[in-house]
């Protein structure tokens, strides 16, 4: 009796790496000092994805930009810190192969991609603050800020020992703070009328 070879029947995958489609690349959003990318599908960074000397920033009009770290913020945006850009400057962002992977069973490496974006290096600032009612003041910031940010009471602060209480979003731009209603007591000294006779 000869021995025998057990035999299992298997189906060949011919894609030579999975089926389904690579994730796509697309520049979100871009701050002083940080770009995101998008992706087209949930994926998680590669060891090659993970290093900043991969990922290479070009500048054409404006101050040169060099990546500083690159992290996974979720499923579908990785962040790159960067060096300050220059506001309204043009950049092209190479994105290396490979550098993602699709999360699913089978990965599939992204395809190398060339992203223009314009550099957002203009700092917002406030540029007003104004009394809305005898409880609340309206701040106007120069551009859009993270609303989730700008909700937080605990962001904003007054003189003389007055406190903020809630935050309402108007705009993107515009936020109403409020405050509880304070009674001042004023008091004066040193001063006196024409016949020399003090305040009381």
């Amino acid at each position: 009796m000869s021995e025998g070879l057990a035999t299992r029947g298997y189906t060949s995958d011919q894609t030579g790496g999975g089926g389904g489609a690579s994730p796509v690349a697309t520049v979100g959003a871009v701050g002083v000092n940080y770009i995101d990318v998008a992706w087209s599908m949930a994926s998680a960074l590669t060891v090659v994805g993970v290093m900043p000397i991969h990922w290479v920033i070009t500048s054409f009009i404006g101050q040169p930009v060099t990546v500083l770290t690159v992290t996974q913020l979720n499923a579908t945006t990785t962040r790159l810190t960067t060096t300050d850009q220059t506001f309204g400057g043009s950049y092209i962002l190479d994105v290396p192969a490979a550098a993602v992977i699709d999360t699913g069973l089978i990965g599939n490496p992204n395809a190398f991609a060339s992203l223009s974006f314009v550099g957002d290096g203009h700092l917002p600032s406030l540029v007003s603050a104004t009394p809305a009612s005898p409880t609340s003041i309206t701040v106007v910031f120069s551009e859009p800020v993270v609303a989730v940010e700008a909700l937080v009471w605990s962001n904003y602060s007054f003189d003389n020992g007055l406190l903020a209480v809630s935050v309402a979003q108007v705009s993107s731009t515009v936020f109403t703070v409020m405050h509880p209603a304070t009674i001042y007591t004023v008091t004066v000294s040193g001063i006196h009328d024409l016949a020399g006779n003090p305040v009381t």
